[in-house]
């Protein structure tokens, strides 16, 4: 809220549109592991109540290999349709390179989004939720500063999604 305006006095009202929309994309990682987050948490919170190791890495494998599948393959049809996205979007055509290029770099972060959904939910089925919480405001306070200071010097759209994309992987 506090950084909104700022945004949109240094960017168009366009470009900061497709860039909610960009971080929205990142953001729907959540409905592309179909509950696994939800079932990692439950089974790793049994495993460690038991004392289970080797099922809790059992557990933590099986998540990487179907994270790891379901990333790279929400990855490719993002960054293949990129320009279908902006299309449907209703890009304006000064826009639309622009447009696809940052839709194709915010691609790179599918994957590395689902790794730390992962992560985040063996940390939750630990009883560790103030170290999710902790990281979760270190993560917002580095994207949002971050972009702020890019776009205070100048920088536009592309060098955005570029450094985010750098901070979530």
């Amino acid at each position: 809220i506090l950084v909104t305006p700022f945004f949109v006095s240094r960017l168009t009202v366009e470009t900061y549109g497709l860039y909610v929309i960009l971080t929205g994309i990142t953001g729907y990682v959540g409905f592309m592991d179909f509950g696994m987050g939800l079932g990692v948490v439950k089974f790793i919170s049994e495993a460690n109540g038991l004392r289970d190791f080797p099922r809790m890495q059992n557990i933590i494998n099986v998540g990487i290999f179907i994270q790891g599948v379901l990333g790279c393959c929400g990855s490719l049809i993002i960054y293949f349709f990129a320009s279908n996205v902006v299309h449907w979007l209703g890009i304006t055509p000064s826009e639309q390179i622009q447009a696809v290029n940052a839709v194709q770099i915010t691609s790179i972060a599918f994957l590395p989004t689902m790794m730390m959904g992962l992560c985040t939910s063996v940390i939750n089925g630990l009883q560790r939720f103030s170290i999710t919480a902790k990281v979760n405001i270190f993560f917002s306070l580095l994207l949002n500063g971050c972009s702020v200071v890019l776009l205070w010097n100048g920088f536009g759209l592309k060098s955005i999604v570029i450094t985010n994309v750098c901070i979530i992987s």
